[in-house]
């Protein structure tokens, strides 16, 4: 008697040939390119977490560093300098703001940056100072790309040298070039910095910056303290053109609560009729 051939063998072999197709298929797809991407980070973040030189938010926090790995990696820049550049900000990162200059200098789309001044005395009241760049085919530097004038007047009308500690009474100078560079970038490279503010743009937004020890501080809400919804102190906004200055409000009119027939604002009491003991009737 013949032995029959068993097909089991032939199907389980065109099994394994269809799921390995369908595995190169997703490798391939943009879902597949991301997950290895992905466990390639992760990797890499199990290495950085071992290093007692990076900051203490990195240490032995290995998600922490592979989203420092993937900005990185979006901005083209080494991981070790984000690190060490990528500050906590009430509880959002910023970045250095000399590590953003170094970012626009050697991006390879512009020329160094320079800085244009008026000038005046940086204790000048009329002092200004902006970010002046080149795009690197421009050679000749025929086609400035002018950032915004930064000034005394903006600097005391946004509150940022009014501030406890502020840098702006310390060292104006420098924080004249920082926010100048910081205006520009984002005009021109919004891009390189991926949305996010310096460090001192975020001082200077009245938020409490933590360094590498990144132990976050809410301010007032530790004591207890309401927060002041206006912190920079400034005057109550002025009148929008057209507007008249301010007068008594007039008042709000009622709404009528569901359900219920509301009296009518004109309606009085009837008086009340005199008694024949001509005694008042308490009502």
């Amino acid at each position: 008697m013949e032995e029959t051939n068993n097909p089991m063998p032939a199907k389980a072999t065109e099994l394994e040939l269809m799921t390995k197709q369908a595995e190169a298929q997703f490798a391939l797809s943009p879902i597949g390119q991301m997950s290895r991407q992905f466990e390639l980070v992760q990797k890499m973040g199990d290495y950085y977490a071992q290093s007692t030189v990076l900051p203490a938010i990195y240490q032995k926090n290995p998600a922490n560093c592979a989203i420092a790995i993937n900005m990185a990696a979006r901005m083209g820049a080494d991981p070790l300098m984000v690190m060490q550049n990528l500050y906590i900000v009430h509880g959002n990162p910023a970045w250095s703001s000399k590590f953003l200059i170094g970012c626009i200098n050697t991006c390879g789309r512009f020329q160094p940056l320079e800085y244009e001044g008026n000038g005046k005395a940086v204790k000048d009241p009329g002092f200004a100072i902006r970010c002046v760049g080149y795009a690197k085919s421009d050679t000749q530097k025929k086609a400035p790309l002018k950032g915004t004038w930064i000034t005394w007047d903006m600097v005391n009308s946004e509150g940022w040298s009014s501030k406890p500690g502020s840098k702006w009474k310390t060292m104006p100078e420098q924080m004249f070039r920082y926010r100048a560079a910081a205006f520009w970038q984002r005009t021109y490279a919004p891009e390189i910095s991926m949305g996010l503010m310096t460090q001192e743009e975020a001082e200077d937004a009245g938020r409490q910056v933590v360094d590498t020890g990144y132990v976050e501080i809410r301010e007032n809400t530790l004591r207890g303290e309401a927060i002041d919804p206006n912190p920079f102190g400034g005057d109550s906004p002025d009148p929008a053109p057209g507007e008249s200055e301010s007068k008594d409000p007039e008042p709000a009119a009622t709404t009528p609560t569901p359900g219920k027939i509301p009296t009518p604002p004109t309606a009085q009491a009837p008086e009340p009729q005199a008694q024949p003991s001509g005694r008042t009737p308490d009502f």
